[in-house]
Parts: structure tokens; C-alpha cells; sequence
């Protein structure tokens, strides 16, 4: 996941690792919906933090994380990880918040 060989005393860590497991959604209609997960980490305000989230190691971070469409599945299973690492004080970490936003794709 990206981890140093050795993390210094000074070295500031503010990484919280998030498993996008599985969803159930249900409609009335017959056919069942495309489902994506979009998550992006926004502050008290509601302003969104820019470069903050990483899917993998070696990758650049990105402001959202986009998750797999499965099509017409109404109880997807992602099992899908990523990184919220926010290189700031552990007062801003805790003001943080999670942003969840599920659409039919």
C-alpha cells in the first residue's frame, strides 16, 4: 500500500485505508440499476479536498474515487480499496468528512 521501509518519529501519518465492500439497491421498476460509487473528502464548509485520495501505490492521487459499474446489478460486490491521506495536523483529519455519492450509471 505504499508504506516507507522506515517511518521517522517526525514523519506525519494521516492515512485511513477504506474497503468499498458491497451495496443493495432496490427499485420498483423490473430491471436492475448500474451501480458507481463515487467518494470524495470534503471539510466542515463543504469544500471538497483536492488530491487527498489513492488507489494504489505509485499511482498520483486524485480529488474522487470512482468505483467499478456492474451492469444491471442491483447487489454489487466491489471489494474495491483506496487511500484517504491528508497531509495535514490531526485537528484538520478529524474535521474531515467522507462524501458517498451513489448513481445509476
Amino acid at each position: 500500500m505504499g508504506f516507507p521501509e522506515v517511518i521517522m518519529p517526525h514523519d506525519v501519518r494521516n492515512d485511513l485505508y477504506v474497503n468499498l465492500v458491497r451495496g443493495e439497491f432496490h427499485s420498483g421498476k423490473t430491471s436492475n440499476k448500474n451501480v458507481e460509487v463515487c467518494v470524495s473528502v470534503h471539510d466542515d464548509s463543504g469544500k471538497k479536498k483536492s488530491g487527498v485520495i489513492c488507489s494504489g501505490s505509485g499511482v498520483s492521487c486524485k480529488d474522487e474515487y470512482k468505483s467499478t459499474v456492474f451492469r444491471h446489478n442491483d447487489k454489487p460486490k466491489w471489494n474495491e480499496y483506496f487511500k484517504i491521506s491528508l497531509p495535514m495536523s490531526i485537528d484538520d483529519f478529524s474535521t474531515s468528512h467522507i462524501k458517498f455519492t451513489f448513481r445509476h450509471r
